[in-house]
């Protein structure tokens, strides 16, 4: 992926993430379903690494 993105692009990752969290949920690392009070919370870089890594799964989806 890119290694930098403008503050649009940053915004409109966070706007899909909301938009996957409110149709099929969000489970974070640990296990739990994210919530929109914590992901007004995530940094920049929070966002980037959670949105790479969804569009990376959308390409080669686990076995």
């Amino acid at each position: 992926m890119k290694n930098t993105y403008t503050r649009e692009e940053i915004d409109c990752m966070m706007d899909q993430i909301g938009m996957l969290m409110d149709d099929h949920g969000w489970r974070c690392e640990d296990g739990h379903w994210l919530t929109d009070a914590e992901l007004v919370n995530w940094t920049d870089e929070m966002v980037i690494e959670a949105y790479e890594r969804y569009e990376r799964s959308r390409w080669h989806p686990a076995l």
